[in-house]
């Protein structure tokens, strides 16, 4: 939930940022044609109030590139904006998914998940045999069970096993 948060806020900033430096680049730009026409009256003898210089008409590159960059930015936080809930409807379903699996699981199983989950995700296969006082023997069947069902993944540490 504090990722999708996270994600939301940072996608509102960028859409704030793009618009707020698309209104500066949009005054930046009549400001320049402003000057251009002003600049043209006084060189060409030619009265511009409602027209832009025919001999002077290129807007400058940095406008283009800040445009751009605008428009990237609000491209960019929109996407993030939408993926923040459809990562939120993600989450959603597999804590579903899980609460089922785990609900399913018989009473000795449900220990070893207990247990992994008090340590933060992750023990020694040593250690949790010794949190559930069961044996050797029954701790590597019950882990293979559980990572049959996609529970827990266990890696090679050495001499012992690191249950994820």
């Amino acid at each position: 939930m504090k990722y999708n948060l996270n994600a939301k806020i940072l996608s509102l900033i960028l859409i704030v940022l793009a618009l707020g430096l698309a209104a500066n680049f949009a005054y930046t730009l009549k400001g320049s044609i402003k000057s251009t026409n002003i600049e043209c009256q006084a060189t060409c003898g030619l009265d511009m109030t409602n027209a832009a210089c025919p001999h002077a008409s290129n807007i400058p590159f940095n406008i283009y590139l800040g445009f751009t960059l605008a428009a990237l930015l609000l491209v960019l936080g929109i996407f993030m904006l939408f993926s923040a809930k459809q990562y939120k409807e993600e989450l959603t379903n597999k804590e579903k998914e899980l609460k089922n699996k785990i609900n399913s699981l018989i009473e000795e199983e449900k220990l070893v998940c207990q247990a992994i989950l008090s340590g933060n995700g992750a023990l020694f296969q040593s250690e949790l045999i010794e949190k559930t006082n069961l044996s050797k023997v029954k701790m590597s069947r019950i882990l293979d069970k559980l990572e049959g069902k996609g529970l827990i993944e266990r890696r090679r540490q050495g001499m012992t096993n690191l249950v994820l």
